[in-house]
């Protein structure tokens, strides 16, 4: 094992670990507390099973097909391409369960907003999050099927007349441009009917932490650019 390889096995071992402890423990609470499953629940079990087949198809690319290794290093130019083919593939199945999950997520935040926030104007924004975290999958997942036409020119590079017309970078660009751009929309919503509440400043501030909290996440995106 050499290069990136431990990294990416405890990257994805420590978070696939914390992110099933998390909605185990979010189901006990709905046991414990005798309350219904609702759309926010489904949304972050589906989303889980999501990022479980990312997770085991990281893996999998990461045991077989050498991710986080230099191409460089493989000194069988035939065995170089047979990995950089079957590399492509798994990095556009990876693109569409990444995708998915995180679309899931955004769902679940925003109908856990729509169960707490019940009562009051906010819900008009978390009805226009939903149509567009509904819309940009749609159109994302759409973009990453057809990436090339026909499909398999995505990963194999052998076949003749295949068009390509969205740019790899630009499309990358834009996709955590607009992913980034929601995930913050998302978290500061809460704020302002937290702030409204008749409450001691001190708590306040405590709430607002806890649901700015996912702030922690948004910053490794911000990084990205």
């Amino acid at each position: 094992m050499a290069g990136l390889q431990p990294d990416i096995y405890a990257a994805i071992s420590i978070t696939w670990v914390a992110a099933f402890l998390a909605l185990g423990l979010r189901l006990k609470a709905r046991r414990m507390t005798k309350m219904n499953l609702w759309f926010d629940d489904y949304f972050a079990i589906i989303a889980l099973l999501f990022v479980s087949s990312y997770c085991s198809v990281t893996i999998y690319w990461t045991h077989s097909y050498k991710l986080g290794q230099s191409i460089l290093a493989i000194e069988d130019t035939i065995e170089a391409t047979r990995i950089q083919d079957r590399s492509r593939l798994l990095l556009w199945i990876c693109e569409l369960l990444y995708a998915s999950s995180i679309a899931f997520c955004k769902l679940s935040i925003l109908c856990f907003y729509w169960r707490v926030f019940q009562y009051t104007s906010i819900r008009y924004a978390i009805i226009i999050l939903l149509v567009a975290v509904s819309i940009w999958i749609t159109i994302r997942t759409f973009m990453v099927i057809f990436h090339c036409v026909p499909i398999r020119a995505y990963w194999d590079k052998s076949i003749q007349g295949a068009k390509c017309p969205f740019n790899e970078a630009n499309f990358f660009f834009a996709t955590i441009l607009i992913h980034t751009t929601m995930d913050c929309v998302i978290l500061i919503l809460p704020v302002i009917e937290v702030m409204k509440m008749t409450l001691p400043l001190s708590q306040k501030l405590a709430v607002v932490g806890l649901f700015t909290s996912g702030t922690m996440y948004v910053e490794p995106l911000l990084m990205r650019f």
